[in-house]
């Protein structure tokens, strides 16, 4: 399992959502799940975790990766590049 965590740098006055992307050769069908599809930052908190969970294959393949970005934000904005 690998957490992770949707950060704020300030806390605010409405629920912040963050959609994150998932790209590379591992499928969310059958190679690993979320607890959740999006980070729900609460009104008044800084940060929001979800777990990635490995599946475990009983087909021999490859490695497999997964790429994290962001697709989108609700009440918050990002200084990075994605």
């Amino acid at each position: 399992m690998v957490a992770l965590t949707g950060t704020l740098s300030s806390t605010n006055i409405t629920e912040s959502i963050i959609n994150p992307s998932f790209s590379g050769l591992a499928s969310s069908i059958s190679d690993f799940s979320l607890s959740s599809t999006n980070f729900v930052i609460a009104t008044g908190n800084l940060a929001s975790t979800i777990y990635i969970t490995s599946l475990g294959d009983t087909l021999y393949e490859n490695t497999e990766s997964i790429t994290v970005g962001i697709s989108s934000l609700s009440s918050a904005t990002t200084s990075s590049v994605q």
